[in-house]
C-alpha cells in the first residue's frame, strides 16, 4: 500500500516536471529575437529597432535566464528529495519485509508455547479431577462421622430421659410408702382405740380372763411386731434392690460416658487430622498458584546481555484482584543490577497475573525467588 501510494506522487511529479518543460519551450520559443528574414519591409525592421531597448531586452532575458535557473535548481532539488523518498520506501518495505519475517518466527514461538501450556493444562486438570475425588471421599467420610456423633448424642440424651424416669419412678415409691405408713400407723391406732374400747366394755364381763386377755394381747403384739419387723426387713431389701439397681445404672451411665468421651476424643483427633489435610492442600494449591506466576514471568523474561547464568533474585510483587501488577520489588537483590532490573520489566510483561483456583488463596502481596531456566 505504501509503495502503490509512491509510485501514484512519483507519476504525479513527473507529469508537473513534463508540463513545466513544456512551458518553459514555449516561453523561449516566444521570445525568439531573430528578425524573420521572409520579412522585406525595411519601415518594419527601423520601427522595430527604434522602439526596442537593448538593455531591456537583455535585463528581461537575465531575469528568464535566472528564473528558469531557480526552476531547473527546484527541479533537481524536488528529484532529489523523490530520491530520497523513494529509498526512504525502499527501506520502509524491506523493514516492513523483515517485521513481517520476525512476526512469522514469534507466531510459530507462540505456537509452540501454546502447545506446551495445553500440555500443562491437561495434566493440571487431571490432577485437579483427582483432588476433587480424594475431597468427595474425605466428605463422605465426615458425614459418616457426622451421622455417628449424632447416633451418639441420641443415645445420650435417651439415657439422660431414663436416668430421669428412674429418680421420677423412685420418688413416686418413696411417697408411696410413706402413704402406707401413714395409713398402717392409723390402722394401729384404730385397732388400739377399738381394743380399748372393748376392753372397757368387756372389762367387768373378762375380769376373770384378764390374765389370759393379756397373754393374748401380748402375744398378738408379739406377732404384730414381727409382721412390722418382716415388712421393714422386706422394705429394707426392696430398697437395697433398688440401691444395687441404682448403682448399676450409674456404673452403666458412666460407661456410656466414658464411651462417648472416647468417641469425641477419636473424632477431635479425625478432626485435627483432616484439618492438617486442608492446610496441606492449600498449602499445595498456594505453590501452584505462586508457581504459575513463576512461569508466566519466566516466558516473559529475556536474559540480557552479559549476564551469567545461575543467579537468583527475591521479589515482592503487588497486584490488584483481577491480577494486574501494580509493582514488583526486589527484597533480595542477585549482586547483577541489570539481572534485577529484567526480572522486575518480565514482571510487568506478564501481568494480568493468573489467578488461582482457589478465590481464597489470593494475596495481594506474592513474594517468591525467581531463578531462571538456563
Amino acid at each position: 500500500m505504501i509503495l502503490k501510494g509512491f509510485l501514484e506522487d512519483f507519476r504525479a511529479v513527473i507529469f508537473a516536471v513534463l508540463v513545466h518543460l513544456i512551458l518553459l519551450a514555449m516561453l523561449l520559443i516566444s521570445l525568439d529575437w531573430t528578425p524573420d528574414p521572409g520579412s522585406a519591409e525595411p519601415q518594419v525592421d527601423v520601427v522595430q529597432a527604434v522602439a526596442v531597448d537593448p538593455r531591456k531586452v537583455e535585463a528581461e532575458l537575465e531575469r528568464i535566464r535566472d528564473s528558469e535557473a531557480r526552476k531547473r535548481q527546484q527541479e533537481l532539488e524536488r528529484q532529489d528529495r523523490l530520491r530520497d523518498q523513494a529509498e526512504q520506501a525502499r527501506e520502509a518495505r524491506e523493514a516492513e519485509e523483515q517485521r513481517l519475517a520476525d512476526a512469522k518466527r514469534e507466531l510459530a514461538d507462540e505456537q509452540a508455547r501454546a502447545d506446551a501450556e495445553r500440555e500443562r493444562l491437561d495434566r493440571l486438570r487431571q490432577e485437579q479431577d483427582r483432588l476433587a475425588r480424594e475431597r468427595r471421599a474425605e466428605e463422605e467420610r465426615l458425614a459418616q462421622l457426622e451421622t455417628e456423633r449424632k447416633i451418639a448424642a441420641e443415645r445420650k440424651r435417651q439415657a439422660e430421659l431414663d436416668r430421669q424416669r428412674l429418680e421420677e419412678q423412685k420418688r413416686v415409691a418413696e411417697a408411696e410408702r410413706q402413704r402406707i405408713q401413714e395409713e398402717n400407723r392409723k390402722a394401729e391406732a384404730e385397732r388400739q382405740r377399738i381394743q380399748e374400747e372393748n376392753r372397757k366394755a368387756e372389762a367387768e364381763r373378762q375380769r376373770i380372763e384378764e390374765e389370759k386377755r393379756k397373754a393374748e394381747a401380748e402375744r398378738q403384739r408379739i406377732e404384730q411386731e414381727k409382721r412390722k419387723a418382716e415388712a421393714e426387713r422386706k422394705r429394707i431389701q426392696e430398697e437395697n434392690r433398688r440401691a444395687e439397681a441404682e448403682r448399676r445404672r450409674i456404673q452403666e451411665e458412666q460407661r456410656r460416658k466414658r464411651a462417648e468421651l472416647a468417641m469425641q476424643a477419636e473424632l477431635a483427633q479425625e478432626e485435627q487430622i483432616l484439618r492438617r489435610r486442608r492446610q496441606t492442600l492449600r498449602m499445595r494449591h498456594f505453590n501452584e498458584y505462586v508457581g504459575s506466576i513463576k512461569e508466566k514471568v519466566q516466558r516473559q523474561w529475556r536474559r540480557p546481555v552479559g549476564v551469567p547464568a545461575g543467579l537468583s533474585v527475591k521479589i515482592r510483587v503487588a497486584q490488584i484482584p483481577g491480577g494486574d501488577v501494580v509493582s514488583a520489588t526486589v527484597t533480595q537483590s542477585s549482586g547483577n543490577v541489570e539481572f534485577d532490573r529484567s526480572v522486575e520489566a518480565a514482571v510487568f510483561k506478564a501481568s494480568p497475573l493468573p489467578r488461582p483456583r482457589d478465590p481464597d488463596l489470593f494475596e495481594r502481596e506474592i513474594v517468591f525467588i525467581f531463578e531462571p531456566e538456563d
